[in-house]
C-alpha cells in the first residue's frame, strides 16, 4: 500500500480546491449535444469527426515491408 509523502502531500501541482459537497449535477441545456446524455456511464453510442480522424502516425500496413506481413 501507498503511503503519501510529505513532499508528494505539499507539491504545488496539487489541486487544494475546496468544492462544494454535494457536486452540482450536469443540468443539459438547450444545443447540448446529445452525446452528454448519460448512457451507460462515460461512453457515447457514436463518436463523430467533422473531419476524419487525427492520424499521428503511419499504420503498420504503411511502414512494413510487403513481404513480412501474413498471407
Amino acid at each position: 500500500m501507498h503511503k503519501t509523502t510529505d513532499e508528494e502531500r505539499n507539491d504545488p501541482l496539487n489541486d487544494k480546491t475546496v468544492y462544494e459537497f454535494p457536486q452540482p449535477e450536469f443540468k443539459e441545456t438547450e444545443g447540448s449535444e446529445d452525446f452528454l446524455k448519460e448512457k451507460d456511464g462515460c461512453r457515447v453510442a457514436e463518436a463523430f469527426f467533422t473531419n476524419g480522424p487525427i492520424e499521428k502516425s503511419s499504420r503498420s500496413w504503411e511502414t512494413l515491408p510487403v513481404d513480412l506481413l501474413p498471407k
